[in-house]
């Protein structure tokens, strides 16, 4: 079962009537069209054009956008029932203040979804705009949230934890561009919350 499978099944298992709710997924992702199925509304935020483009033909126009950082949402508080966040935290620039805009937005209930890694080495060339098409808020894994660290971030956004879920990973992984290398000693996590 792959991660977002295990989202899926999180979100169906311990959240009622999804069908009248409304999510927002933070980091868009092909995965992001498995939610049409589960939620009255689905919109999409990411600031990578392409990827939303992607994302919004697979899914014929059903799902809504916004480009834009996860580090400053453009939307109201509490604008939306589920607010996912999926590989996302570790991808920007300041991921507390990421996570703090989307407790900000959830009115219901947040999703994160990161890699418990409690050990990382990264040797990775994040500024290398010349050899980089990626916009400047995704710049490569830029940190690893442990599901420790999460917690506390949580408890200080009042969330109350209602079920965590994981995915196992390989002990050690290379990355696509080198030099990049990462020791995963532990797995991939899921953590609902309720406000």
């Amino acid at each position: 079962m792959g991660r977002y499978k295990r989202a899926i099944k999180l979100i169906k298992e311990k959240i009622p009537d999804t069908k009248k709710l409304t999510i927002l997924d933070v980091g868009v992702g092909k995965e992001t069209t498995e939610y049409l199925d589960l939620f009255k509304e689905v919109h999409t935020l990411d600031v990578d054009e392409k990827k939303i483009l992607s994302v919004i033909k697979m899914s014929k126009g059903k799902i809504k956008y916004s480009l834009a950082s996860g580090n400053k949402l453009p939307f109201k508080d509490k604008s939306f029932d589920v607010v996912s966040c999926v590989s996302t935290l570790d991808h920007v620039p300041n991921p507390k203040k990421a996570f703090e805009e989307v407790c900000r937005v959830a009115k219901k209930y947040v999703l994160i979804g990161q890699g418990n890694n409690l050990l990382s080495i990264h040797v990775q060339k994040y500024f290398a705009p010349i050899t980089s098409e990626k916009p400047k808020d995704h710049l490569g894994h830029m940190c690893w949230i442990p599901f420790w660290k999460l917690q506390k971030l949580a408890k200080k956004e009042k969330l109350t934890l209602i079920d965590t879920n994981y995915w196992g990973m390989p002990i050690s992984t290379i990355g696509n561009k080198l030099p990049s290398i990462s020791i995963n000693l532990s797995r991939f996590y899921f953590a609902l919350y309720k406000k």
